[in-house]
């Protein structure tokens, strides 16, 4: 029970009211391990965060038998792998967040099991963008890192790129007059009759 202060402001009373504390997931459910001290009604929107960040069901970590969740049970090592990376992303918030809940599993696994953008590390030194004769950049095919690592295109070139795939600036063009053409005719429909 938690003491909550209750009373008429107005008259300048106060008196005290005990009001029910919810109760931790360690209370209520067994074999937990990692969630201690969380707030029980928040154990379930918890694990569909984390099943939907790794793209799975609640199956992916826990038994079923006879067609029935048993959440306590420990038979898969999934849900050994889960309790080491809940625990490695409660301390990387406790010690680089401040406790705030910054990192979380989607941060890597991106509804994947498996973590997803890992870079190859070391990083090569991006080379400095080499320029033509007047200015112009060379084609991003065209360019190659030190080690043959193609450099990335411009975020120009791709905006150009798509242009070109979508027929040009005379089909975004006819596009744009045939969304105003259908504004104006809905416009003049949704006008009452002065008959």
């Amino acid at each position: 029970m938690q003491a909550v202060p209750t009373g008429d402001q107005n008259r300048g009373t106060t008196t005290m009211q005990a009001v029910p504390t919810e109760e931790t997931v360690e209370q209520v459910f067994k074999n937990i391990k990692v969630l201690n001290g969380m707030p029980q009604s928040q154990l379930y929107p918890t694990m569909r965060f984390m099943a939907a960040s790794l793209g799975t069901q609640c199956g992916f970590c826990h038994v079923f038998k006879n067609g029935q969740l048993d959440s306590a049970a420990d038979d898969k090592p999934e849900k050994q792998t889960a309790r080491v990376m809940i625990k490695m992303v409660l301390e990387i918030n406790k010690t680089l967040a401040q406790g705030n809940p910054t990192v979380s599993c989607y941060i890597c696994h991106r509804g994947r099991t498996s973590p997803q953008g890992a870079p190859t590390l070391p990083q090569p030194v991006p080379s400095p963008r080499s320029t033509i004769a007047g200015g112009a950049t060379p084609d991003a095919s065209a360019r190659t890192a030190p080690n043959s690592t193609p450099v990335l295109p411009s975020a120009d070139e791709i905006l150009n790129k798509y242009i070109t795939a979508i027929g040009g600036r005379m089909a975004i063009d006819h596009q744009r007059n045939n969304l105003h053409l259908k504004r104006r005719v809905r416009t003049l429909r949704s006008r009452p009759d002065d008959s």
